[in-house]
């Protein structure tokens, strides 16, 4: 039988880079909330919020070149920056502790803040929450799901 980490690593991937998201922002009103939940309508209202403004995010992000780790290799992708920021603005750690949030842009200074993951083909695209109202309905059999899902996002 699978743990509950084992699950929230396997099955609710978008959700983590979300949250990871997040973390780095250092938006712990999103954050603190589901480490130390005890309520699962809470849970449900501070995951509600954080996906609405995420898409907010989303719907004013602006395209720039970045390079992203793929496979052990170096790329320069265009892809959609939902937060571009001076590297002075971002602990010089999250560059490498989140290669999958965090990234360069291509001849400048700035760091571009988008959750990444990768098509089958290779290429690039922001994460899209999936599979929220099952990780919800797992909250709710066992609150320790909103927990690990922090766990996962800050430490992996």
């Amino acid at each position: 039988m699978e743990s509950v980490s084992e699950v929230v690593g396997k099955e609710f991937r978008s959700l983590v880079k979300v949250f990871r998201f997040y973390i780095v922002l250092r938006r712990f009103n999103y954050i603190d909330p589901l480490i130390y939940a005890l309520d699962t309508n809470y849970v449900r209202d501070v995951i509600a919020q954080a996906l609405r403004d995420y898409t907010s995010y989303l719907s004013s992000a602006t395209v720039r070149s970045v390079k992203l780790y793929y496979k052990g290799e170096v790329k320069t992708e265009q892809i959609p920056c939902l937060v571009v920021a001076n590297s002075s603005e971002v602990p010089s750690t999250f560059l490498n502790a989140y290669p999958d949030v965090v990234h360069e842009v291509d001849k400048s200074k700035d760091l571009c803040i988008s959750p990444v993951t990768w098509t089958k083909e290779g290429k690039p695209i922001l994460v899209t929450p999936k599979k929220v109202e099952d990780f919800l309905k797992n909250v709710e059999k066992d609150i320790s799901f909103a927990r690990s899902l922090i766990s996962i996002a800050v430490g992996e």
